[in-house]
């Protein structure tokens, strides 16, 4: 029964690295909304340095549509990009972004 919990945390099972606070980073973030961080795959990537982990999952805002009959699992225009800057019109004075969807830990 959720009810008796105020938080869960959901993490794939293939994470190597996580700060033991992130629990109370992703609350203190956003206390009443689904929270994720930026997940980036170990050193070196298959494709490059610091390679986002789930572009696949990670969507951005008002584009969880876009693309729908693609059977790719990246698709830019819809998914978070592979590389920085990971979210292009992200504001630099704001930590948070609105997505469509989130993956990996949340």
């Amino acid at each position: 029964d959720l009810d008796q919990f105020d938080y869960l945390v959901w993490m794939d099972s293939d994470l190597i690295l996580i700060p033991p606070d992130l629990p109370t980073i992703l609350i203190f973030a956003n206390p009443t909304g689904v929270t994720a961080p930026l997940v980036l795959i170990e050193e070196p990537g298959p494709l490059g340095p610091n390679q986002f982990y789930d572009t696949t999952a990670f969507v951005l805002k008002g584009r969880a549509n876009y693309a729908a009959n693609s059977t790719e699992p990246y698709v830019k225009g819809r998914s978070v990009e592979m590389f920085p800057p990971y979210i292009p019109d992200k504001e630099d004075s704001t930590d948070l972004v609105e997505l469509d969807g989130v993956g990996t830990c949340y």
